[in-house]
């Protein structure tokens, strides 16, 4: 009987793992395709139909394992790619707000500041100053 909890705990363990894995690549594959910019910022319940495991179980999952929420995992991905997009001045900022799937470019820039402490224009002049001081 212990040695079949022994396994039980190793296969949860085991599975939970496979399902962050799965879930860190769903997002990133999000952001990183044209999917945002088609189906817009997804939420918890979206990811957890693709794992097919219930939203609760999901955000239990990733705040045991990350101490992040789901939402706060996914903002952070979000930002960290708008951040080498911005730093991409071909490109502006209200069409890297509509490819990260932002409707409106405002709701874009309160989630950057938010996040990093200034605006998506403000980040990009720093970085262009920075690299052209180096």
């Amino acid at each position: 009987m212990e040695n079949t909890n022994k396994l039980c705990n190793v296969s949860s363990v085991n599975y939970q793992k496979i399902k962050l894995d799965e879930f860190k690549k769903l997002v990133e594959d999000h952001f990183e395709s044209d999917k945002a910019s088609r189906f817009g910022i997804p939420n918890a319940g979206y990811f957890a139909d693709k794992l097919m495991i219930q939203t609760a179980d999901l955000e239990n999952l990733v705040k045991n394992e990350t101490g992040l929420t789901v939402m706060e995992h996914i903002e952070s991905r979000l930002i960290n790619t708008a951040k080498s997009k911005i730093f991409d001045t071909s490109r502006s900022i209200n069409y890297t707000a509509s490819e990260l799937g932002f409707k409106n470019i405002h709701h874009f820039t309160r989630l950057f500041k938010d996040k990093t402490g200034m605006t998506p224009f403000k980040y990009r002049e720093r970085v262009i100053k920075h690299f052209k001081n180096k």
